[in-house]
């Protein structure tokens, strides 16, 4: 039996205007923008995957890519989605993008996978995760736990549409002031989707990760020769739990 290649795209979830949102170092729009842009081009670049850039704080970048767009490689979309009370923090904004997504993109409907993207990041060897994905059948959700599974990695994962239903249901859970945030609900989310006999798998890659960090505003770049050395361990890890 031939197995169908899954559907998969890339969700960049985007805020360039934080607008004095709590707990975010990088607060300036511009380089925040440059740093959207250089992502979204990267990615375009680096692989072939739709891939679908949601900004929450009503920027429309669309004007600098538009033979992506016209070619329907590149989903553009911008909303008003950053006027919530902040003391809630960005991962609440960032649950509001996705609930988006899954509302409005066309992309993200007429696909089986999303990988989700924290939209200023670049992931150097996402190619490998993307490819653990196409080979599982009936994955929910594709994920770097930690810890004895007790933190997850919500930077970029890979999940189904019903997973994201599923989470996005979960949301106002989330509230950074209260200490629950949008790492502990996606953990949540990922252990009552495995309880109802769901297919979550490991990352069996180490995921690197090249930019800066909005919460500290200090640079995210996992060199070559550290991501080896973790790599090489995080394979060790996949194996010995399969």
């Amino acid at each position: 039996m031939v197995m169908t290649k899954k559907k998969i795209c890339i969700l960049l979830t985007s805020c360039i205007n934080p607008n004095g949102m709590s707990f975010t170092k990088l607060q300036d729009p511009e380089l925040r923008c440059q740093q959207y842009l250089e992502a979204v081009e990267f990615y375009l670049r680096s692989t072939d995957i739709p891939v679908v850039f949601i900004d929450n704080s009503g920027v429309d970048i669309s004007g600098h890519f538009p033979e992506f767009i016209e070619s329907k490689r590149l989903e553009v979309l911008a909303f008003n989605g950053n006027d919530y009370d902040k003391s809630l923090g960005k991962g609440y904004g960032e649950a509001l993008i996705l609930e988006y997504a899954i509302a409005y993109s066309n992309i993200i409907y007429s696909s089986d996978l999303i990988v989700k993207i924290t939209g200023r990041l670049k992931v150097a060897n996402l190619m490998s995760l993307v490819n653990q994905a196409y080979h599982i059948d009936s994955l929910d959700i594709l994920a770097d736990l930690r810890t004895m599974m007790s933190y997850a990695d919500s930077r970029c994962f890979i999940g189904s549409i019903a997973f994201f239903q599923e989470f996005i249901s979960h949301k106002g859970d989330i509230n950074d002031t209260a200490n629950v945030n949008f790492e502990q609900v996606f953990l949540k989310t990922i252990h009552i989707r495995m309880g109802a006999g769901h297919r979550f798998d490991l990352t069996r890659y180490f995921i690197r990760y090249l930019g800066m960090s909005g919460t500290s505003g200090l640079p995210i770049n996992v060199g070559w020769f550290y991501w080896f050395l973790k790599n090489l361990k995080y394979m060790l890890r996949y194996r010995l739990n399969k």
